[in-house]
Order: C-alpha cells, then structure tokens, then sequence
C-alpha cells in the first residue's frame, strides 16, 4: 500500500470514529429529551386536545431545560392523569410563572396550588379546563 492511500485510509477511520461519536452523543440527548418530557405528552387521555408544548434549553444536554405542556382535558380525567405520572399531592407553596420569564403566551396557570402534583423538579395541576405541566432541570 502506497502512502497516499494508506494516509486516505487513516482519515476515513478517523471520520468514521467522530460521526459515531456525534451519533451516540445526539441519541443520548434525544433519549434523555423524550424520557424527561414526552412521557406528560403520552400519558394525556386519547381525550386531551389542543396540546401545547415549549421548551428551552441551556444548549447543554442533560442541564439545565425547562417544560412546559398544556392540554385541554376534562377534570374528571386529571386524576388518572396524575396516577400516570406518579406525582404526589403538593404541600408546599409554588408559584407557577416563576421559573421562566420567557413563558408562552398560552403558558397562564394560576398561582393557586388546588389541584397542584408533583414531586422534584415536575409539577402538574388542573384549572380552567386545562392541564398544565411543567419539567425544569437548573
């Protein structure tokens, strides 16, 4: 094998290399993305409509992001919504739009903890005909 093609050959394994790395890096990430936010899409009743998401990020996977989801549903199917989920009732006091100064506009919950789930850094609530759930990671 003469230089040139064995210099050839050396980079074709180098790219390779860092396009599998770039491969499985991307998978993580979008792994974690649909593990740490879709499943409030995929627990919604086949009811839900009107679906609303927004997310930022800090462009670093795995840190520091923010959630946000609301949904029409009815308040009758709130409770084996949040059974999906596996939140807890909040005790604690939490304002809602305290996290993100860039809310959407659809993004309006009250302050009001009725109907207020959740557990670390999720939570969920039940108002106005809507459910709104809320992911954050800082």
């Amino acid at each position: 094998m003469s230089k040139p093609n064995a210099r050839k050959w050396i980079l074709i394994a180098v790219g390779a290399g860092l396009l599998h790395v770039i491969l499985v890096a991307g998978a993580a990430w979008y792994g974690w993305y649909v593990l740490t936010t879709r499943h409030a899409v995929r627990a919604l009743p086949w009811s839900a409509s009107d679906v609303q998401e927004h997310y930022v990020d800090s462009g670093f996977p795995l840190y520091d992001y923010t959630y946000k989801m609301k949904a029409r549903m009815p308040e009758e199917e709130f409770p084996a919504y949040v059974r999906r989920l596996g939140l807890p009732r909040l005790k604690r006091s939490v304002y809602w739009n305290a996290w993100d100064p860039g809310n959407p506009p659809w993004w309006d919950p009250s302050a009001s903890m009725s109907n207020t789930y959740g557990y670390q850094e999720q939570m969920v609530k039940w108002e106005k005909g809507f459910v709104y759930y809320i992911s954050w990671c800082s």
